[in-house]
């Protein structure tokens, strides 16, 4: 597994890769629901973020509860301007 390290100030924060993914602009509006896991609060919620990771992804099988956090890495492609790349990771706990 792809593991991420941030070195806060007073505490290291770890997280697991769940997928990283290329993605066309054009499916902007199912990829921007990713971004905003603090609101998810129902399993009905984080079976839509799932769905949402597995149609973008092609990542199928997740498992997540309510609580766990994530860090979404988002960033251009340099080789096109269209294409964005979303880096998903779920935090160790």
């Amino acid at each position: 597994t792809k593991q991420i390290t941030l070195e806060c100030l007073n505490k290291t924060l770890s997280y697991t890769v769940i997928c990283a993914f290329a993605f066309d602009t054009s499916n902007f509006n199912t990829a921007s629901k990713i971004f905003n896991t603090n609101s998810i609060t129902t399993e009905s919620q984080m079976q839509a973020f799932e769905n949402n990771i597995s149609n973008l992804s092609g990542q199928y099988n997740l498992n997540f509860c309510i609580g766990d956090k994530f860090l979404t890495l988002y960033a251009c492609d340099k080789d096109n301007q269209n294409q964005r790349v979303m880096v998903i990771a779920k935090q160790n706990v």
